[in-house]
């Protein structure tokens, strides 16, 4: 593989809503009072999206993800955090049920690439 070159299997697209972030493992969680926080997506594919919180979250962190992804479906995804870059990290999506799967498919279907 070429030094720099693209790791991504999936495009981005351009996705800016509003998260909720619930740590799974509550005890690894930073200081938030009751263990949530909240952030705004950035950008979203088929393999997991950007996120853009208050406070960074740490690499290796395993989160459950809430929000619309349009306005009659709310979608709750799991993951972890694989990159941090200041306020901005990448959450990966843990496999996904086919019908969640393909609903997320359909919708991106719809989207333009960035």
């Amino acid at each position: 593989m070429v030094p720099g070159a693209e790791k991504r299997q999936h495009h981005r697209m351009p996705f800016q809503k509003p998260v909720e972030i619930f740590p799974v493992f509550p005890s690894y969680s930073d200081d938030h009072e009751d263990g949530t926080m909240a952030g705004v997506s950035q950008d979203i594919s088929g393999g997991g999206l950007c996120l853009k919180t208050q406070k960074p979250l740490k690499v290796g962190s395993y989160l459950k993800l809430r929000f619309d992804m349009s306005r009659d479906q709310m979608v709750e995804a799991f993951g972890k955090i694989v990159w941090v870059r200041d306020a901005l990290c990448g959450f990966c999506f843990f496999p996904i049920s086919e019908m969640t799967e393909g609903n997320l498919q359909n919708f991106l279907s719809g989207l333009q690439p960035e």
